[in-house]
């Protein structure tokens, strides 16, 4: 009994309950180490998978008159050669 008391104060109670599905049918009970393999290899189910893809986002939408105007700054900033290291 010390050793199952052991084993089973190593294991959550998910663990303790799917050690014990995992013992349903069994003719004889198991070793206590043994228990313990079967609660830790015996995993839980899920409710949702841990790995989901995203949905994407929507695209922006499209402004012209922002798009000419960020371009005209641009082309502003290249005449006036800012972005040139000075000489």
């Amino acid at each position: 009994m010390a050793d199952y008391a052991t084993v089973l104060a190593k294991l959550a109670p998910e663990e303790i309950r799917a050690g014990l599905e995992a013992c349903v049918g069994r003719v004889y009970p198991p070793h206590p180490s043994e228990f313990f393999a079967l609660a830790k290899a015996a995993k839980p189910p899920t409710t949702a998978p841990a790995h989901q893809p995203y949905k994407a986002l929507p695209k922006p939408p499209r402004d012209p008159a922002k798009t000419a105007e960020r371009f005209a700054d641009l082309r502003a900033a290249l005449r006036r050669d800012e972005y040139l290291p000075a000489a």
